[in-house]
């Protein structure tokens, strides 16, 4: 499926969402419309927050169909039965919902501005008294408007301070931006998508990346399984496998010993399958142990690079990996989106 479209849609929703909503859904929105399509618990993880928090963050976004909800049951390994919410974008839908929004906007703000003009008048400045453009007409005294009761000339009334036509084109420069990417949207042919095409869609995608998705358990296993084999494989060619032959032979010719006796306490070879036993794995394991023990030990531990990062809460500076809940709430805008970044790379 082409995604060419993709890019373009991103940057529509990033401003889109910068623009008319708080910090929170544009976090949100970034994460998913990167992933295309996330578990509940895995956006809750990437934000460090609890379920009820964001189930109470994301409302505004289900409110305006931004995101869309699948509810899955998936089975534990334990066998237990849990109900899942997964979430996703349609950009088809995303792009069409935007196009509605505006039109909204200005169709209210373009009636609120002709009710406005309805409401204009007359009032007099003396006894603050108003007339409709309707009851001026009948108040003409040599061509002009004047009170009946204090014989003042009657002036424009206007309820509002800023200019109709001045107010709409200072929405639609704000607007301009998001206007122009929806322009630029229409030359594509943007599919609407459900959820199976919307996980299919993120397989392909991760797949481009080199990331594996949605693994199955009996596949997890496999992997599991093919890699403790692969650490139990003995490192030994046929050849060594001559060569530990002739030393034990050479040895009992010597000493008179058990060949076995000195050679197997460290390793004992099958040469039909040629893989190390459990008893030469046990001591091969504890070797290793031992050894990365005494590495520990002798070689200081480098710092935590996370420790060293700093960002800022309130305007002060603190370090990335003792920033609390309350200092999230305390963050402004700008603070929170540059923590944010600095936990997606500490993540990748």
């Amino acid at each position: 499926m082409d995604m060419s479209y993709e890019p373009l849609m991103q940057k529509l929703i990033r401003h889109t969402l910068r623009l008319f909503y708080q910090p929170h859904h544009c976090v949100i929105m970034d994460i998913l419309s990167e992933k295309l399509l996330l578990r509940e618990n895995e956006i809750c993880s990437a934000m460090k927050m609890l379920s009820k928090e964001f189930n109470k963050l994301i409302v505004k976004l289900k409110e305006d169909k931004l995101i869309k909800q699948e509810s899955k049951i998936e089975t534990t390994i334990d066998g237990r039965q849990l109900l899942q919410q997964i979430y996703y974008i349609d950009y088809r839908e995303i792009k069409d919902i935007i196009k509605y929004k505006i039109y909204k906007m200005s169709t209210e703000i373009n009636e609120h501005l002709r009710e406005q003009q309805r409401q204009i008048g007359y009032v007099c400045s003396e006894c603050k008294t108003e007339y409709s453009v309707l009851e001026a007409q009948s108040l003409v005294k040599n061509y002009r408007f004047i009170c009946p009761d204090c014989n003042i000339e009657l002036v424009e009334n206007k309820n509002t301070e800023v200019d109709p036509h001045e107010l709409h084109t200072l929405m639609m420069n704000d607007l301009k931006d998001i206007i122009d990417m929806l322009k630029q949207a229409d030359n594509y042919n943007i599919p609407t998508i459900d959820y199976f095409q919307a996980l299919e869609m993120k397989k392909n995608k991760e797949a481009k990346t080199g990331v594996v998705v949605n693994k199955t358990d009996d596949n997890m296993k496999e992997i599991d399984d093919a890699a403790d084999t692969k650490g139990y494989e003995a490192s030994y060619t046929f050849g060594e496998l001559s060569e530990i032959d002739k030393e034990m032979a050479t040895h009992e010719t010597v000493s008179g010993e058990e060949p076995g006796n000195v050679v197997q306490d460290e390793i004992s070879v099958r040469k039909d399958e040629c893989f190390v036993t459990d008893k030469s794995l046990e001591e091969e394991i504890f070797l290793n142990t031992t050894r990365s023990d005494d590495l520990e030990k002798s070689e200081p531990r480098p710092a935590d690079v996370h420790d060293e990062i700093m960002v800022k809460v309130g305007g002060v500076a603190k370090v990335f990996s003792a920033v609390t809940e309350e200092d999230k709430e305390k963050m402004t805008e700008e603070e929170y989106e540059t923590y944010f970044e600095v936990f997606l790379k500490q993540n990748e």
